[in-house]
């Protein structure tokens, strides 16, 4: 904005010059010219008003549905009011300088200068050279770090879960411990429940867990290994657990590394077993088999159980984590209220949540059923912050870029317009087109080479903000500064080109006589 006034204060030079010799005082030409900045300010205010208004509703629509506090976002009456003062702040600073410098100048001097056509002060064009740079600078900081946050998304698109969430269905539904208060009563209703739910067509596979991947860490518990059990509770390591029923890891497709998966006999009063993750198997015995070994899970009143199974570690919280260690423990022998039904289906697995509703009402009319979604969608649900942040930076980035084209624009329009006579005579004298397009060019060049080289250093400070939101991305990837950096020059120079190609169209006998 500044940029611009600037560029509208210089035509206007010899106007304000011709009002103050008329009599016209210096604080009324400045309350004019604020006057006019001021309603500029009001109407792109009013305005941007209506973009915010649109634009929450585009971002709401954008945002992921577990962002916390998502439901009560709604437009703001103070941050509108902050708004539309920093609008008219920006309206009165932009223009006072443009103003001071009219009214700083010689009057009788200017009246001549302009009207010998004057290029312009070479201050004045310095500075609004200078404006350019800063906005193709921080163009390049925000394109830089969506940049980044694009590449990031990729690489998170990229990770291997651990399972297979294609044709996968979850249901989820709270076991009341008054209606289940025996073991027996959780063993029979899982009897059913996977009975009834495996005979529905198109269901190849039905498991349950106490938490599905991608979905939180769920519920810990201290282990030990039997025979070496720490004296201090504070001693214990401590693994994420989860209640299982058979067939969970062929329903979600977790490679088995060792051993073998829970059958529908791993229930009371048979000997009890656990499968453990990679993660686990690594960390409580490295460099030896885990299968047959015997741990304590649960603290030191709680009996042995044997490692029957190792199975490939699943990302648990986000696609971003550390694998962590991780038990799973029989449902059947160890009762847990906690359910989360999975199915797996040979064709769309969403057109099968009615009937597993149905069945579910059928053994126990009164369970609720909720957040019936597939594994593909908790897949996006796991990445969906990062997209929502990459597509906040990618629209800033947009509205940037837009901005240093239409900046280094105006400017090289203006410097064209300023130097029409001239071009008209190197064009008398023979220069040919090539050589006034290199002219015009030149000078967007060294406009985009002095931004960029400020945009890559203000790139490094960005980056370290962002740090902690990069997956397997440096923070400094060169190939993204320099992939940003020249996009940004080819937009300034495709920019430059329509006022340099109006420059080698001047006509030398019109621009001698031009002003």
């Amino acid at each position: 904005v500044a940029n611009l006034l600037l560029a509208t204060a210089s035509d206007r030079f010899k106007e304000i010059a011709v009002r103050m010799s008329l009599g016209a005082g210096r604080l009324r030409v400045l309350r004019q010219i604020l006057t006019e900045n001021i309603l500029l300010a009001v109407t792109g205010g009013a305005f941007g008003i209506v973009l915010a208004w649109l634009g929450l509703r585009a971002l709401l629509a954008l945002a992921p549905a577990n962002l916390p506090g998502l439901s009560d976002t709604e437009l703001s009456l103070s941050v509108l009011a902050v708004t539309v003062v920093l609008s008219l702040l920006t309206g009165i600073l932009s223009g006072i300088f443009p103003a001071m410098v009219l009214l700083r100048q010689n009057l009788s001097e200017h009246l001549k200068d302009t009207t010998r056509g004057s290029t312009g002060g070479a201050e004045r064009h310095r500075l609004r050279s200078l404006l350019v740079s800063v906005e193709i600078a921080l163009t390049i900081v925000v394109t830089a770090g969506a940049g980044l946050m694009m590449q990031s998304l990729d690489r998170l698109h990229g990770v291997d879960p651990g399972f297979n969430p294609e044709n996968v269905l979850t249901v989820q539904l709270n076991l009341p411990a008054s209606r289940f208060q025996t073991p027996d009563a959780y063993t029979a209703f899982f009897d059913r429940l996977l009975e009834r739910v495996h005979a529905l067509p198109g269901v190849t596979s039905a498991a349950s867990t106490s938490t599905l991947p991608l979905t939180g860490t769920g519920s810990t518990l201290v282990w030990a290994i039997e025979g070496n059990l720490p004296d201090n509770m504070p001693d214990w390591p401590n693994a994420q657990i989860r209640w299982v029923t058979p067939r969970l890891f062929e329903t979600l497709q977790i490679a088995l590394r060792e051993g073998r998966d829970f059958t529908t006999q791993d229930r009371n009063p048979a000997p009890r077993v656990i499968v453990v993750n990679d993660a686990f198997a690594r960390r409580a015995f490295p460099g030896e088999s885990a299968i047959g070994k015997r741990i304590v899970v649960g603290g030191r009143g709680a009996p042995p159980t044997e490692i029957v199974g190792v199975v490939q570690n699943t990302q648990e919280v986000d696609l971003q984590e550390n694998q962590r260690a991780l038990i799973y423990l029989p449902v059947l022998q160890s009762p847990n209220p906690a359910v989360r039904l999975v199915v797996k289906t040979a064709a769309d697995a969403a057109a099968l949540a009615g009937p597993i509703r149905a069945e579910i009402a059928a053994i126990d009319k009164d369970l609720a059923t909720f957040n019936v979604r597939t594994m593909d969608e908790v897949v996006g649900l796991s990445v969906s912050r990062a997209r929502f942040a990459s597509s906040l930076l990618a629209v800033f980035a947009g509205v940037a870029l837009i901005l240093a084209a239409v900046g280094v624009y105006s400017v090289m329009a203006y410097f064209v317009s300023q130097r029409t006579k001239e071009v008209g005579i190197r064009i008398a004298l023979g220069a040919d087109n090539p050589a006034i397009l290199k002219m015009v060019l030149r000078s967007a060049v060294l406009l985009c080479v002095a931004g960029a080289v400020l945009g890559i250093g203000g790139s490094f400070a960005l980056t370290r903000v962002l740090r902690d939101m990069l997956f397997q991305v440096n923070p400094l990837d060169p190939v993204v500064l320099s992939g940003v950096t020249l996009m940004l020059l080819v937009v300034a120079l495709g920019a430059s080109l329509i006022p340099a190609h109006r420059a080698t169209r001047v006509d030398p006998m019109t621009a001698i006589r031009y002003e």
